[in-house]
């Protein structure tokens, strides 16, 4: 595997860890009710868990001779004015669809074992999120 192929997909598995929607939504107030504290500790948790993710793969893209690429950032500005439970369903979504990036990325990377580590960490944490989040979104639908 080329140093290029692994530098690509480690600025892909980058960019989705710095512009995905839980993050964006961490620099957003949406509108909140008592019902939504839940909601916000797991995303929380999440922006934290890919946070530290982004750091950790920017540093080996670093140490690979690599610039960092954050990608390009979507507008997601229509999500502003939107209540953070209403927002659940499309986290999930996108969590979803991340988790499938994640593993082609892995899949890509699999012959170099500390790029590999990092996308499988990624990876792990990534479905632990996604069932927070379903577990969560399940609570809400039984308690209505």
């Amino acid at each position: 595997m080329s140093s290029a192929t692994v530098l690509r997909s480690l600025n892909r598995l980058l960019a989705l860890h710095c512009q995905s929607v839980p993050v964006y939504l961490s620099c957003t107030t949406p509108w909140m009710t008592k019902a939504d504290e839940e909601v916000q500790a797991v995303l929380g948790h999440l922006v934290a868990d890919q946070k530290t993710q982004s750091a950790q793969i920017a540093r080996l893209i670093l140490d690979l001779g690599g610039s960092p690429n954050r990608g390009q950032g979507q507008d997601l500005t229509p999500l502003n004015d939107l209540a953070l439970g209403f927002l659940l369903q499309r986290v999930i979504e996108c969590q979803a669809r991340d988790i499938g990036t994640i593993e082609q990325c892995l899949n890509d990377l699999t012959e170099h074992a500390e790029a590999s580590a990092l996308a499988q960490e990624s990876l792990g944490m990534a479905k632990g999120h996604l069932e927070s989040l379903e577990e969560v979104a399940q609570a809400r639908t039984d308690a209505c």
